[in-house]
C-alpha cells in the first residue's frame, strides 16, 4: 500500500513539472522582468529634441531599437556591451508628461559586460572567401568607418556605399546599400551574393587580420 502511495506521489510530481515546462519564464513575465542587450555606443535620435539614445534588443526579438528614456539605476559606459535583467514599470498615464513614455525600465542586475572598441573594424577589408569558395579578385573590397557610421567599397563590378550600425562586439548591420548600375555578366553572381550577404548580415567575428561577416545563409571572409 505504501509503495502505491509513493508511486502516485512521484507520478504527480513528474506530470506536474511537465505541465509547465516554461515555469521560470512565466515567473519572469509575471514579475515584469526581461533580459535585454545594450549596444556599446550611444546613437543619435530625435524625440522632443535631438538627443543620444541607447540601442537595445529584447532577448526573444531579432530587431534592435532606440531607447529614449534610459534605464533607472543603470550607469551606461560607452565601449561596453551589456546584457541586463530589467524590470518594467507601467506608469499612471495621468502622471506622465506629453510625448513621454508610460513605461519605465529599472535595472535588476547586470548579467554581462564586455569591452568593445568599434574602431577595431575601421579600414579596408579585401574579400577572400564566400562560404567555401576562394575569391581571387582584389577589386572586391569593403571599407568600414565606424566613426561616421559609413561604409563603401566595390563588389568587383559596381561601387557601393551606405550606413552601418556597429551594434556590439559580435553584431553589425549594413544598409540600405546604394550602388552604381554597371552590368558585368561574368561577375554578377558573385557581386550579388556579396552585397546581399552584407545587407542581410547578422553577426561578425574579428580574429587577427581577418574579419568574418555572417548572414543566416552565407559567410564572408575578409583580410586587411
Amino acid at each position: 500500500m505504501k509503495k502505491k502511495i509513493f508511486l502516485l506521489f512521484v507520478t504527480s510530481i513528474l506530470f506536474g513539472c511537465k505541465s509547465n515546462p516554461n515555469n521560470i519564464d512565466l515567473e519572469m513575465k509575471n514579475n515584469n522582468e526581461f533580459i535585454i542587450y545594450v549596444a556599446s555606443h550611444f546613437y543619435d535620435c530625435v524625440g522632443v529634441v535631438p538627443q543620444k539614445c541607447l540601442l537595445i534588443k529584447f532577448e526573444d526579438e531579432d530587431k534592435w531599437q532606440l531607447h529614449y528614456d534610459g534605464i533607472q539605476g543603470f550607469n551606461f559606459e560607452e565601449e561596453y556591451a551589456y546584457k541586463l535583467l530589467i524590470k518594467k514599470e507601467i506608469l499612471d498615464p495621468n502622471n506622465v508628461l506629453a510625448d513621454a513614455s508610460s513605461v519605465m525600465y529599472h535595472l535588476v542586475k547586470i548579467l554581462d559586460k564586455k569591452i568593445f572598441k568599434k574602431e577595431d573594424l575601421n579600414g579596408n577589408w579585401k574579400l577572400k572567401k564566400i562560404n567555401n569558395t576562394l575569391i581571387d579578385d582584389d577589386k572586391i573590397v569593403l571599407h568600414i568607418d565606424t566613426n561616421s557610421l559609413k561604409f563603401f567599397g566595390n563588389d568587383g563590378c559596381n561601387s557601393f556605399f551606405g550606413n552601418t550600425t556597429v551594434i556590439s562586439s559580435n553584431s553589425i548591420k549594413f544598409g540600405p546599400l546604394m550602388s552604381t548600375k554597371i552590368f558585368c555578366e561574368e561577375k554578377i553572381k558573385i557581386a550579388d551574393l556579396f552585397t546581399n550577404t552584407l545587407q542581410e548580415s547578422q553577426s561578425y567575428k574579428k580574429y587577427g587580420a581577418f574579419l568574418e561577416i555572417k548572414s543566416k545563409q552565407n559567410t564572408l571572409i575578409f583580410k586587411r
